[in-house]
């Protein structure tokens, strides 16, 4: 009998649990230790770079991450990947993305970013630009919209955007897991 505190593998995928993509960050170099951690829930490492790894796994699988991982910083579960050249193009690639699936129009919002795009030189112009086209896509499917804030107690956007590339992801946790 395994105990509750040992790792267990991950179930299999359901329709209505499938696997899904994460980028687990975490401080720069801790990337092997957290690779470690990942492999002890029974997951696999599909990726890694000095400031975290990619993993796959279902819904449960990231539950357990984001409990029991002492190295991680954020579970980020991949939403889309977009080409945005500037901030109106990444408002309008990004109000098409099916936001009520995932953020209820009673709920709130934070968006954070790192940003590396040379048309931005306000750091917060593109959280501003992303949390509108959230609220818009909502408003239009709900009749209402979500607050928005800098508050990370409920639905955490992250926008990680380099060039025309922008990746958007839910964090799961909001705050840090680890510090």
């Amino acid at each position: 009998m395994t105990r509750p505190d040992q790792a267990q593998p991950s179930q299999r995928p359901t329709a209505k649990d499938p696997p899904r993509t994460y980028r687990v960050s975490c401080a720069p170099g801790l990337s092997p230790w957290l690779s470690q951690e990942i492999e002890s829930l029974g997951l696999s490492v599909s990726g890694s770079d000095h400031t975290g790894i990619v993993t796959q796994g279902n819904w449960t699988d990231a539950m357990r991450m984001c409990l029991r991982l002492r190295t991680a910083y954020h579970v980020l579960q991949r939403f889309a990947d977009i080409r945005a050249v500037d901030a109106d193009m990444l408002y309008t690639e990004s109000v098409r993305l099916p936001w009520e699936r995932v953020i209820s129009p009673d709920g709130y919002v934070s968006v954070i970013s790192a940003v590396q795009n040379a048309t931005i030189d306000n750091s917060m112009f593109p959280n501003m630009r992303l949390k509108d086209a959230i609220v818009d896509r909502i408003q239009n499917v709900h009749g209402r919209r979500p607050n928005a804030g800098s508050d990370r107690t409920q639905s955490v956007v992250h926008l990680y955007w380099k060039d025309d590339q922008a990746r958007i992801s839910l964090d799961l946790a909001g705050q840090k897991l680890s510090d």
